[in-house]
């Protein structure tokens, strides 16, 4: 066992890259524990750069690093090349088809963009995620900021047309009150602030 321990060869490279790719499926796996079990939400900060996107950009990191440092390790210890190539398209192709669903699923979900809202006494930071996808009356989520990068729901909007951003376009006025904030907003397009929802702030 000891003898085929030494002649097995360990690329610096291959050492790095699944280190990385293990440290960045750990930090994942905890994120997404916040998210599901403590109701906390990540946030960019970007308007447009959505923590979707941000997930989407790591998971071919992650798919890159996993593939690249198990080729550098096969072609360092086995003697049959065809055998590492063979073995690195598979990996390659299994990891692409994975890749491409769980992309698919991601931009599903995903918001188009972040609107943020300040109040009038600058002590409540609301941002609204807007979701746009087919066939969807759920318009998107209303947060209020807890950090820079993290926030907690407050409540959902609804828009009557699919792939429509009210907020991003502008059509929407706030009122700040004390323990609340009344938002108004157009949900079918047609210029008309025809939607009221009153939504109290994080206690």
């Amino acid at each position: 066992m000891v003898d085929i321990l030494k002649k097995i060869r360990f690329p610096l490279y291959s050492l790095i890259a699944l280190a990385i790719f293990a440290i960045l499926f750990l930090l994942g796996a905890v994120a997404n524990h916040f998210v599901y079990h403590g109701k906390i939400y990540f946030y960019t900060g970007l308007p447009s750069f959505t923590i979707h996107d941000f997930k989407t950009v790591i998971l071919f990191a992650e798919l890159i690093l996993g593939i690249s440092g198990i080729s550098v390790f096969l072609f360092a210890n086995l003697k049959r090349k065809w055998l590492c190539v063979a073995i690195t398209v598979l990996l390659a192709l299994i990891s692409s088809i994975t890749g491409l669903v769980l992309l698919a699923l991601t931009l599903a979900w995903s918001p188009d963009s972040y609107v943020e809202l300040l109040s009038d006494d600058v002590q409540h930071q609301i941002v609204i995620a807007e979701d746009c996808y087919l066939f969807s009356i759920y318009g998107g989520d209303v947060y209020e900021k807890t950090s820079p990068f993290t926030m907690k729901k407050l409540t959902k909007y609804e828009a009557d047309i699919d792939f429509y951003t009210p907020f991003s376009d502008g059509k929407y006025s706030v009122t700040w009150n004390k323990e609340n904030f009344e938002l108004f907003y157009d949900s079918n397009g047609d210029g008309e602030l025809d939607r009221k929802m009153i939504v109290a702030y994080l206690p």
